[in-house]
Parts: C-alpha cells; structure tokens; sequence
C-alpha cells in the first residue's frame, strides 16, 4: 500500500497572512488597552487621594496634639450664630484669628479658613489638599503659605470638604464633638461634596446608577474616599457612610440632619457629619477631562503593546518559514 503524505506549505505564511493577523492584533489591543487604561487610572487615583487623605489626617492629630483641648483646626466659632460660611474670605491676610474684640478676619464660622490651619500650621505641600483624579491645581505655588488664611479659588486649589467644625447647640448638648478623641466611624474629611437636590432624595439601597448622583464628582461618581476619626481612609460607594444611627442606618456624610436632611449648614446631633465646601456645576465635568490626560500618559504604554504584539507576529512567521524550508528539502516517501 502506497504511503500518502499529508500536504505541507512550502512557502510558509504569505504577506497577505501576515497583515491580517497584525490587523487582529491591533483591533484586539484597541479593544482591550481602553479598559485597562480606565482601571489603571481609577487604582491610582483612588490610592493617592487616599494617601492624600492620611496626610491630611496626621497634620490634624499634630495641630490637635498641640492643643489644650485636643482640638481639630477651627478659627472664630460664634455660636450666636446659625450660618456657616465655606468661601475663600481671608485669602489675602495672614493672620487667621482677630485679636480680642475685633472681628473674626476670615469671617465667623469658616469652613474652609479652618480647614486651611492643617497646611498653614503643619509644612505640608498644598498639593495634598487636591485629588489627582481631577483637573484642580495646588495654589501658592509663588507665595508664602503663611501670607494668607484661606485658598485663592474653591475647588480650583482645594478639591476635597471637611466635617463642618461649627455644631448647633443641640448637637453640642448631644455630645457633638470636633478634637482627637473621635471615633473610627466619624467621617472628618472626604472627597468634594457633590451637592445637588439628589442628595436629599436618595435611599440608603438605592441601585449604583441612581447613587451615582449622591456621590462626589471626584472619582467619575463612582464613590468617594473618606478620612475617619481614627485616621484610616476607606473608599465608599456612597455617602451613607458615617455613624449608625439607631434604627435609620448610617449617617449621610454629605448632609445636614438625620429625618429632614439639608445640604450644609451646622451639625445637628452627635452623629452628623455635614462635608463642606460643596462642588459647583462647574466642577463637576472634571473627572471627564481626566480622559484625554490620562490617555496622554498611557500612550508609550500603548505603543509598545503594538510593537510587542507585531515582533510576536514576524517570530511566528519566521519560524513558519523556517518550518515550510524543512519539510521541501526532507526526502520524499
């Protein structure tokens, strides 16, 4: 019986071949590398916010070590008063506190002035006081942190919002309290609030695409990192993560109130967190023009997965030919 042996190539790969496989190639990178470049974008983000959260959080516990009374940074507190202010009033003085009897130079009740005492106090970078993810720029990059007693522009300089340090007096008689003897579930720093009527409205259980309108516009909505009293930082897909409150869950971080909730304004128990100062329609496009940015930096990366993919491609065809070479020169059956 005559032995047939099977067809072989015996000119290997053809260019034809060759250019529809580097074809696929770059069609599946084109696919994939978008994914991986929006999941490496959101893992570093996300980490160094939080580091800038801890940062923030130990330069608190040193100004309040530093305290008679242990407390967190906070300028003039007049409790006469029901109003909270978070601007940037005292930007261009340099003294935080008026003397005794005249006015307060950053105004009474500053959020944010009081919140600017951790980096004028501390020697820590104003970079820290923005988040990563967004399009916001350090200030005082030209001028000396000391000449001043506020940021230049919110949110522009300042991206994330602070525990409102000023309670009401029913908090205060609740046991409010704002120094370094808070506990590991009372939220003091955070991600910017959102604002927005969506804060007041939502559920607790409300689906991730609604709950996306309640979290901070920092990390594409997708939830916020939040600096506790202990001086951990956890990512939280939603705001209701504070104190539990008895019987009604845990506290909205971004609100004022536990049954009739507000957006800001003073603490109204001993369970109230309320982040100021509140995001503007304006910042809330950044985390969209993170994209391009992003995808500026992942470019090289891009780049050499094409190069890797294709010298993988001329290896195989080189070694197909090499194959094809063999079989035309073995001696036939």
């Amino acid at each position: 019986m005559a032995y047939r042996r099977h067809r072989t190539f015996r000119n290997g790969l053809t260019l034809t071949d060759v250019c529809i496989v580097l074809s696929v190639a770059v069609l599946v990178i084109g696919v994939i590398l978008p994914a991986m470049m929006t999941r490496s974008r959101d893992n570093s983000g996300r980490v160094k916010c939080a580091s800038n959260l801890r940062q923030i959080g130990l330069a608190m516990i040193l100004y309040a070590n530093a305290e008679k009374d242990g407390g967190f940074p906070r300028t003039y507190f007049n409790p006469d008063s029901s109003a909270v202010i978070s601007d940037t009033t005292g930007y261009a003085v340099n003294a935080s506190f008026g003397r005794p009897g005249e006015p307060s130079p950053v105004g009474d009740n500053n959020v944010a002035a009081s919140f600017f005492l951790a980096l004028k106090t501390q020697d820590i970078d104003s970079e820290v006081f923005v988040c990563p993810y967004t399009l916001a720029e350090r200030g005082f990059t030209d001028s000396k942190v000391t000449d001043h007693s506020n940021w230049q522009k919110i949110p522009q300089n300042m991206s994330y919002s602070v525990q409102v340090m000023f309670p009401s007096a029913a908090a205060i008689k609740a046991g409010w309290k704002w120094n370094n003897t808070m506990t590991s579930d009372f939220a003091i720093v955070s991600d910017l609030n959102p604002g927005g009527s969506a804060l007041t409205t939502i559920r607790p259980d409300a689906l991730r695409a609604e709950m996306a309108n309640a979290n901070s516009p920092n990390h594409a909505r997708d939830g916020q990192n939040v600096l506790f009293g202990d001086g951990h930082v956890e990512f939280a897909s939603t705001p209701y993560c504070g104190m539990k409150r008895v019987g009604t869950g845990k506290d909205n971080i971004f609100t004022a109130g536990s049954a009739v909730q507000t957006i800001g304004g003073m603490p109204q128990d001993e369970f109230d967190s309320v982040m100021m100062p509140i995001g503007d329609a304006g910042y809330s496009g950044y985390e969209r023009d993170m994209r391009p940015r992003w995808g500026m930096r992942m470019l090289p990366i891009a780049v050499a997965g094409v190069v890797f993919v294709a010298g993988l491609v001329v290896l195989i065809v080189a070694l197909a030919k090499q194959r094809a070479a063999r079989s035309e020169n073995s001696p036939q059956p």
